[in-house]
């Protein structure tokens, strides 16, 4: 006797599923052809597989849909049409015809195979040239054959999880039929099974961030790594310091134990002030969410260390806007620092335990909310001082989720000229509004790219340093006028131009490579819907540890930035002096 087994339950009206859709095969390999396309970045085989498994899914599934959607529409045509189409099956099925493989479908394997070879080795030679680009190692030929398999089980086992739901929704369906002796079962039975799969996906998802935040906790109770407490009184953690040094979190510890001395600066002097031996420690504040419960009461810790510290007193007070857990990339401080000779303050408070990326997606509103209350209590703090005592200019700068968090502080571009001395933000988040709205106001015929705004008067663009200096068409720009603020993106850099929208739409910088390659991205780079937001998905991760000047990698650029904005002459000497001194004491997060 012969068995065969579907899966459970066809009510009539259902649309019957196999256990592998066809049409859901063909486009899923066409996606995962595509999905080899070249990004930003280099790919490592995990974010091959990735890129793979996301897009064969969204095919399977589009497949699937047209596949359904005919059977619907195909339940109407005339009794001939729909005996032909029987006979057409029952010829073509490989089960209906005793195991034997259709010669049609040996020609369609043997073709799929060959285009996904032919797609592999272009996608090597691709992902070859993007490594030259960016200045980084290439996984070579046989990651990316690796990520195609393991990107493929994973597709296979997201179709099997979709088949076990469809399962369950069916199984629930039936239960709800037998009861309900098919007055109200259909509809409750989809209300049953989409609300078991919403809550599903809701528990999983809940328990998975629970998670990531528990173990963030934890490790942000561990001492930083090869870091001591600093010996000198300016810097919190300190001598005389309220903020104990044991509970500043990891990345506090690592702000404060971390950049150069009065010492350090001696040996490197950029200024008239320096080179006479007017050097200063400089003066490094911090406030780290274990010891406080609020971000008013971290705030207003911030501003006691600055008083306890001496900053108010400097030429220089910088508020930083950090990642989720606190990190500082050191190369803004330290450049500070340098080129001031030490007559500088950094100041900056934790507000999460939360990596990054988990703190964009769960709390990116905490991020807002912790650049508007620091810079709010620290600027009604400096107009409440005596109006003989002298007064810091006040900088604004952050990185990545930290430019996030800093934009908080103000509502317009009006309001952060008039509010600041100056800014720095570097690979600034596409979903960061003041800037999108700044891009979206720029000069007619400049990019997205690289936006000209207002001619540069007060806010340049740069995804390389020269680009402060000249516009995009290489002649000089006119006089840059103070406040300053620079906004440093690279064109490789994913972070700046990822957005949900797109799956659906083609941004202007991605035509803009097409007319104008920049120099750190590949010139086959295309927008496809859905695909390409995969990649640049994928792409996040890895382009924080791409080589600086390239990717999410902000490193020496940002000395070239805070001159321009500090208004400090630096010689391409001096540049490079100080881009040695602190690649040489900047440690990895």
């Amino acid at each position: 006797m012969r068995y065969s087994f579907r899966p459970p339950i066809h009510r009539p009206g259902d649309v019957r599923q196999p256990w592998f859709n066809r049409a859901g095969l063909v486009l899923g390999l066409g996606a995962s052809w595509v999905s080899l396309s070249p990004s930003l970045v280099p790919r490592t085989w995990w974010m091959t597989a990735a890129s793979v498994a996301t897009n064969q899914l969204g095919g399977y599934a589009l497949g699937v849909g047209l596949h359904n959607l005919g059977l619907r529409l195909g339940e109407r045509p005339t009794p001939g049409i729909r005996r032909a189409a029987a006979d057409f099956r029952s010829r073509t099925d490989p089960a209906r015809r005793r195991g034997r493989l259709h010669p049609l479908t040996a020609a369609m394997i043997g073709g799929a195979s060959a285009v996904t070879a032919a797609a592999l080795a272009r996608s090597a030679g691709a992902q070859r040239r993007t490594s030259e680009l960016v200045e980084t190692r290439d996984g070579g030929p046989r990651a990316h054959v690796i990520g195609y398999a393991v990107g493929t089980s994973w597709w296979l086992g997201g179709v099997a999880f979709g088949w076990v739901m469809h399962w369950i929704r069916s199984t629930v369906a039936g239960g709800v039929r037998f009861i309900s002796r098919d007055l109200v079962g259909p509809g409750l039975a989809s209300v049953a099974g989409l609300g078991a799969v919403a809550l599903t996906n809701r528990l999983l998802i809940a328990q998975i961030a629970r998670r990531m935040v528990r173990r963030a906790t934890i490790a942000n109770r561990r001492w930083a790594d090869g870091r001591r407490r600093p010996a000198e009184p300016e810097r919190s953690g300190g001598p005389g310091s309220s903020e104990s040094y044991d509970v500043l979190g990891t990345h506090g510890q690592a702000f404060v134990a971390d950049g150069p001395r009065a010492a350090d600066l001696e040996r490197l002097r950029l200024s008239p002030q320096t080179a006479a031996g007017q050097h200063r420690e400089p003066i490094r504040v911090f406030a780290g969410k274990i010891a406080h419960d609020s971000l008013e009461d971290a705030a207003d810790a911030v501003v006691a260390e600055l008083h306890r510290t001496g900053a108010f007193e400097r030429g220089v007070l910088v508020l930083l806007t950090g990642t989720g857990t606190g990190w500082i990339q050191d190369w803004t401080p330290a450049s500070v620092e340098y080129l001031t000779g030490g007559d500088c303050a950094s100041a900056t408070l934790q507000y999460s335990f939360a990596p990054s990326g988990l703190a964009f997606v769960v709390d990116r509103q905490g991020a807002r909310r912790a650049g508007r209350v620091l810079f709010e209590r620290v600027r009604r703090e400096l107009d409440s001082l005596p109006a003989q005592q002298r007064r810091p200019r006040l900088f604004a700068a952050g990185e990545s989720l930290g430019a996030y968090g800093g934009h908080g502080a103000f509502a317009s571009i009006h309001e952060m000229l008039s509010s600041v001395d100056g800014a720095v933000w570097s690979g600034t988040p596409r979903a960061t509004r003041l800037w999108s709205r700044i891009v979206a106001d720029r000069d007619e015929g400049s990019t997205e790219i690289l936006p000209v705004y207002r001619s540069g008067a007060h806010v340049r663009f740069a995804n390389r340093p020269q680009d402060l200096d000249l516009d995009p068409s290489g002649a000089p720009y006119g006089p840059w006028r103070r406040p300053r603020i620079a906004y440093l993106q690279h064109a490789s850099d994913p972070v700046v131009w990822w957005s949900p929208a797109l799956i659906w739409r083609r941004f202007d910088w991605i035509e803009e490579l097409r007319r104008r390659p920049a120099p750190d991205v590949i010139t086959t780079l295309r927008w496809l819907p859905w695909v390409t937001f995969w990649q640049i998905t994928t792409d996040m991760p890895r382009s924080i540890e791409i080589p600086g000047g390239h990717g999410h990698s902000y490193h020496g650029e940002q000395v070239r930035a805070w001159a321009w904005v500090l208004g400090i002459e630096l010689s391409a000497a001096q540049e490079q002096a100080v881009i040695a001194r602190i690649a040489s004491r900047v440690r990895p997060h």
